[in-house]
């Protein structure tokens, strides 16, 4: 995975910590893009099973944004699970 210049990419378990702020306390510079792979299950009951850190990252991402900042777009890619 290659980064645009003046970025950096975070490991997976790293994104609820520092989620809203950016390093050295400095806020949100733009918008951002995330793309987050959602499982589709074959059967109902499989939804519980899958999907939990998916549902966490939105909600993270989506309704802890600085008041002034910049909005963040999240696409759900869905992925299916075939039985």
């Amino acid at each position: 995975m290659t980064a645009a210049p003046g970025l950096e990419a975070a490991p997976a378990g790293a994104h609820h910590r520092s989620c809203g702020v950016a390093a050295g306390g400095v806020g949100e510079r733009g918008a951002a893009v995330v793309i987050l792979p959602e499982i589709v299950p074959a059967r109902w009951w499989q939804n519980l099973l899958h999907n939990q850190t998916t549902l966490l990252l939105k909600a993270v991402l989506l309704f802890r944004q600085e008041p002034n900042g910049a909005p963040r777009v999240v696409i759900n890619v869905p992925y299916y699970l075939h039985s």
